[in-house]
């Protein structure tokens, strides 16, 4: 494609650093500062409806506003747990720290007043998108933590590198569209014959008012909710790939264009169903490409290279928006 331009403005706060203790404590830094900053966005910030800081619960709650207010243990035992809900009130989102140090993240809606210090609220309807995951590693050193929030509050994402250079933990939260400005239609599905195109018959289940996507890292679940409380199905995703593209999946592709075609080696994310009555392209996330092999975390793809902007970031196989002025440090 050509050189894709965003579909959406950005505030971002990006290369926080923090120095490895221990992987709770890590971990609580990094929900401490999803809470911080999404909550505290300039536009269409995220709700918070509930929480637990492990001391007292309640709706709202006393909310996360420093790592001590996030305390891990087994469900039944006094520890963190938090609802947020969209600016636009059509999806909420659970972060439970109810396993010692992993973490489950639910998708759905959550009964307002339900829920202590000890036990998570009850579910209206919820679907797991990451069960139980400590993310962090043991690993010493720096880690840093980038947060990406959308102005109309409909794509979110918060990323975290290790001192390996490594991509740690990536949440990406995104209402999905039917189509991606820049590709045209059918899209293909690599090396997945189950999911050639998306029809009409296929992608009936598409609602552009209330379908949205989860992902986290190598964890991709979708949901289609509508109002909050009426969550139809999951999928999972696969990367999605445009008929014609000249590149396949596995190429050396860099951070420039193709001599040739001039084409991007960067693919839209999307999610498709996998199930019978649901196999094809559910959605696609606005503003999240899919690069090639031949970049690495922390690279940038720049619309003129000897004038760098930093319009896109790589992190693991994927780039997101990231016109902040700075190059990303893992």
């Amino acid at each position: 494609m050509a050189f894709p331009s965003k579909a959406k403005t950005y505030e971002f706060s990006v290369n926080n650093a923090i120095t490895y203790t221990t992987q709770e404590t890590l971990m609580s830094a990094f929900l401490s500062d999803i809470y911080n900053f999404f909550t505290g966005a300039s536009s269409n910030p995220w709700i918070l409806r509930g929480s637990s800081n492990g001391v007292t619960a309640g709706w709202p709650g006393p909310g996360w506003g420093s790592t001590g207010s996030v305390v891990w243990a087994n469900e039944g035992t006094a520890h963190s747990w938090a609802v947020f809900e969209n600016a636009a009130g059509t999806v909420q989102i659970l972060f439970n720290c109810h396993n010692n140090n992993a973490l489950t993240l639910q998708l759905g809606e959550w009964t307002s007043g339900t829920g202590d210090a000890a036990n998570g609220p009850t579910a209206v309807a919820s679907l797991t998108a990451v069960s139980d995951d400590p993310h962090g590693t043991n690993q010493a050193g720096t880690y840093r933590f980038s947060f990406i929030h959308a102005d109309d509050g409909e794509l979110d994402f918060a990323i975290m590198t290790d001192p390996g250079h490594s991509v740690r933990t990536v949440y990406c939260l995104s209402k999905l569209q039917s189509a991606i400005a820049g590709f045209t239609n059918p899209w293909t599905i690599y090396a997945y014959p189950w999911a050639t195109y998306y029809t009409a018959d296929n992608f009936h289940r598409y609602d552009p008012s209330y379908s949205y996507g989860m992902w986290e890292y190598n964890c991709w679940h979708g949901f289609q909710a509508g109002p909050l409380g009426s969550i139809s199905n999951v999928w999972r995703g696969r990367p999605v790939i445009e008929a014609g593209m000249g590149f396949a999946l596995g190429e050396n592709v860099t951070a420039i264009p193709n001599e040739i075609s001039g084409n991007w080696g960067m693919y839209p994310v999307a999610m498709c169903g996998y199930t019978t009555g649901d196999y094809g392209v559910i959605g696609a996330f606005e503003d999240f490409y899919f690069v090639g092999p031949g970049m690495s975390t922390g690279d940038t793809v720049e619309a003129n290279a000897a004038s760098p902007t930093f319009d896109w970031a790589v992190f693991g196989e994927f780039a997101v928006p990231w016109e902040t002025g700075t190059a990303p440090i893992v």
